[in-house]
């Protein structure tokens, strides 16, 4: 039975300046864009507030609850990000960066639920990022406590710690309320008991941004690797073509054994008609994409075949046997 796509919600404290890289990154303005598509930032979209107004909309929700930051208090904030495994996301003819529209609608409808009915009006900013290899959910969180002093007074702050719960299960209750608001979309929590440590979001998007590098790089080499050997075979197909035909004929071989230098001989022609003959031998290397330079000469074409590995004095040396063989049928055929 397949596994289920799973999903996972991660926090971390920042401070103002935390904030404010959150939104420059968020308008891709500026911030580590190695695993961002910058060609599909325009289908990133604000789910709760907006991200261009974020530090005057957390500055606001304060103010609207008569609220104070300790002086003592670092990293007011949370900042957040909600992610599900690509499986999810993507059918099976899609890859990184690809997704079934109608199933990332409902996950980002799910997620905007679930931080409103967890967070409420401290919920103070949610987006969904589609331009990277899987959509996911940032969201930003000023939580305000209330309490009363001795005298009776109530007090407001901003306090991060005070929206989750004391003790080590705090974080995998918050994987629990998110997993059971994803349940109806086949997702399921991530495994139980992991001896794996909490991943604040940056850390998760820095080491995402790492590996898509490196499979970027991976699918980069065969992807060069694929064309080499295309260009490879064009190459010593067109060579073959050339020794067959006579085109391409050989010099003296060198002394050292090394392979052959070549001339290219276009047919007994006319003079008038060599100089169609070549243009139509430049329009069949560019047709065929085997050369990287126009073959007006045997030195651009013989380049172009050591270039590739391939021996004009093995292509001789096929031709020859070849012709040999040829002679041997024709004998035969006579003595019949």
């Amino acid at each position: 039975m397949a596994q289920k796509p799973q999903c996972s919600i991660r926090f971390e404290k920042v401070d103002r300046s935390g904030l404010q890289a959150l939104r420059r990154h968020d308008l891709r303005q500026g911030g580590n864009f190695d695993h961002v598509d910058l060609s599909r930032t325009h289908l990133n979209s604000d789910l709760v507030g907006c991200s261009e107004t974020l530090l005057d909309d957390v500055d606001a929700h304060i103010q609207e609850n008569g609220a104070r930051i300790r002086p003592n208090v670092k990293a007011p904030f949370i900042s957040g990000i909600c992610t599900v495994s690509p499986e999810y996301f993507r059918d099976d003819d899609q890859g990184p960066g690809e997704y079934n529209e109608a199933r990332m609608q409902m996950f980002a409808v799910a997620v905007t639920e679930h931080l409103e009915k967890r967070f409420g009006d401290d919920l103070i900013w949610a987006a969904i990022d589609l331009d990277e290899e899987t959509p996911h959910v940032d969201f930003v969180v000023a939580n305000i406590h209330r309490y009363n002093t001795k005298s009776g007074k109530e007090i407001a702050e901003v306090s991060p710690g005070k929206a989750f719960g004391k003790g080590r299960d705090a974080f995998a209750k918050e994987q629990d309320l998110f997993a059971a608001s994803l349940s109806h979309l086949g997702i399921e929590r991530g495994a139980r008991g992991s001896t794996s440590k909490h991943e604040n979001p940056r850390a998760y998007e820095k080491r995402m941004a790492r590996e898509a590098a490196a499979d970027r790089e991976q699918a980069g080499a065969e992807l060069r690797e694929a064309r080499a050997l295309k260009t490879k075979t064009a190459v010593e197909a067109e060579g073959v073509r050339a020794v067959q035909t006579g085109i391409l004929m050989p010099r003296a071989p060198r002394e050292d054994g090394g392979d052959w230098s070549v001339t290219l001989t276009p047919p007994n022609l006319h003079r008038e008609d060599k100089k169609s003959w070549y243009e139509d031998w430049k329009a069949r290397a560019e047709k065929t994409g085997a050369l990287s330079t126009v073959v007006e000469s045997a030195k651009h074409f013989y380049g172009a075949l050591r270039k590739c590995g391939v021996s004009f004095k093995d292509l001789w040396a096929q031709k020859e046997r070849d012709s040999a063989d040829q002679r041997k049928d024709r004998g035969q055929d006579m003595e019949i």
